[in-house]
């Protein structure tokens, strides 16, 4: 994907072009919907989601002063979904807890050699950074102005999930 024809089209979907709507969608769908479903980790919920965030791209009005729109619309993915857990479950972000020891989507979770299972197994912090490098192609730069962390402990970070999915992927 070109990342002058994205911006030129996302423009275009700015003033109510369809064809452009059309490509922006197909060009981030998956990644979007990737990103969300290792947040939420529920399928209906991702693409409700997913649904939501389109829907709001074509209705806002304020989007022409975007930088970088398909980062934008990777970290709005992100934001909403991080959203739609702290509505229906407050305590899973605590940053005290991990993932496994609080959630109720986790229960089910054991050790297999797919690699969506073994990521469902990191912390939250560890998958989205995963998600917005490995799916999304976000640079850690970019990562790091969006989220607001330095892009050295993002690096530390992602190299920390990437060990930890080796080890899971071994044990598996």
């Amino acid at each position: 994907m070109q990342n002058n024809e994205f911006e030129s089209k996302f423009a275009l979907m700015l003033t109510g072009d369809e064809e452009a709507f059309t490509y922006v969608y197909n060009e981030t769908k998956k990644p979007v919907y990737t990103i969300i479903n290792r947040i939420v980790n529920n399928r209906c919920e991702s693409e409700d989601i997913m649904q939501d965030l389109f829907l709001r791209l074509i209705t806002k009005t304020d989007l022409d002063i975007i930088k970088n729109p398909r980062a934008y619309i990777f970290m709005m993915a992100r934001n909403m979904a991080i959203d739609s857990l702290r509505k229906d479950h407050p305590d899973y972000l605590d940053e005290d807890v991990t993932d496994r020891e609080n959630s109720s989507f986790d229960e089910h979770i054991c050790l297999t050699s797919s690699i969506e299972d073994a990521i469902l197994q990191l912390d939250i912090k560890e998958r989205e950074v995963i998600s917005l490098h490995i799916n999304a192609g976000m640079k850690f730069r970019e990562i790091s102005e969006y989220l607001g962390e330095p892009p050295g402990t993002l690096r530390s970070r992602y190299s920390l999930a990437i060990k930890k999915l080796r080890s899971i992927m071994k044990e598996g």
